[in-house]
């Protein structure tokens, strides 16, 4: 826009609407102007005569319509301007919406996708439950058929000892049960014993044997101690006559802290096999302790069978009965209320 020149003055710098100089194209400056009749003319004060910058007439030099073709050319190139702002927003408009419809559509598959994955979810969960519930129900029943079963074997077993006790062979079956009982107790006591005393007479060889390797360590270390058994000593000895060539015979010595090595593990190792036997004697005199506790056991188990068997049998067959039925209406009431909150759930 610097190196254009202005249609008006010509000079460099401005456009010709902005000029400061009048405009050419209205200032005549003709013969025609000019009076016809010059003796009819009047004489006046000269005045100070007008300067008129003289001006091409038509379409050459600097006037002519240039102006309205730049204000035509300026008009269309704001319409050119207009129309294609229209066209980039219009543009725009289309891309904002083809983003916009891209994201709706992106948008519904992520909801279809986390629908679909919720559905299979609770598929799961429905079936997972279901399998549970059937697992509970089928122990349930099965609790149910197990207590039946039971109260039909107390009966039974109400039943025999009611045989029994009017036969008499009651006193006689506890007697022969514990006497069962009290000789494989003293079995078990006699092999006891018979391995404690096996175990004490091995703590003792063992004993033995390691005083004897404790001996021969201290004996060896007495001897390696000896002054004068120093590895530091000069042997003199004769000087050698030379004869034939032999090879010298080559003994294996084994070194003193190879050998207190061994000598200190085998005295760990018989150390750790005497407190093995501890523990096994202990262990012996656990059981022998709990074999005790046993035979007290049995011997209030007799005197309590003796007891009911100087008492009427029909007030414990009664107690018996009334157990095992309330028994049976506790775990019936549990598995309603189990089944009850299973279907609620």
């Amino acid at each position: 826009m610097a190196n254009r020149q202005c249609y008006n003055c010509g000079q460099l710098g401005h456009l010709s609407r902005f000029c400061p100089l009048p405009y050419r194209r209205f200032t005549f400056s003709s013969p025609a102007a000019a009076p016809t009749n010059p003796s009819t003319t009047l004489v006046t004060v000269p005045s100070t005569p007008a300067v008129n910058v003289p001006v091409a007439g038509g379409s050459g030099g600097y006037g002519g319509g240039l102006r309205p073709r730049v204000e035509s050319l300026e008009a269309s190139l704001a319409g050119i301007k207009a129309h294609q702002d229209a066209e980039i927003a219009k543009e725009r408009a289309k891309k904002e919406e083809e983003e916009h419809l891209k994201k709706e559509k992106e948008e519904e598959e992520r909801r279809l996708q986390e629908k679909k994955a919720r559905e299979n979810f609770q598929d799961e969960m429905r079936s997972e439950i279901g399998t549970k519930l059937d697992s509970v129900r089928e122990l349930l029943e099965s609790k149910k058929g197990n207590n039946g079963d039971e109260v039909a074997k107390l009966r039974v077993e109400i039943e025999g000892l009611r045989a029994m006790l009017r036969t008499g062979q009651v006193a006689s079956t506890s007697e022969s049960t514990f006497d069962r009982y009290k000789r494989e107790l003293e079995d078990d006591k006699a092999r006891s014993d018979r391995r404690l005393a096996t175990m004490e007479e091995e703590i003792a060889r063992l004993r033995t044997l390691n005083e004897e390797v404790n001996a021969a360590a201290d004996v060896w270390k007495n001897e390696a101690l000896r002054p004068g058994n120093k590895r530091g000593s000069v042997v003199v000895t004769a000087t050698p006559v030379p004869g034939t060539r032999t090879r010298a015979h080559m003994e294996t010595v084994v070194s003193p802290a190879v050998h207190d090595l061994k000598l200190k593990e085998k005295v760990e190792h018989q150390e750790h096999e005497i407190e093995l036997l501890k523990e096994w004697r202990l262990r012996e005199l656990n059981r022998r302790g709990q074999a005790e506790q046993e035979v007290d056991r049995l011997k209030e188990k007799m005197a309590r069978l003796v007891v009911e068997r100087s008492t009427p049998m029909a007030s414990n067959l009664k107690a018996r009965l009334d157990k095992a039925a309330t028994t049976t209406e506790k775990e019936g009431g549990q598995g309603v209320a189990d089944e009850s909150q299973t279907d609620s759930g």
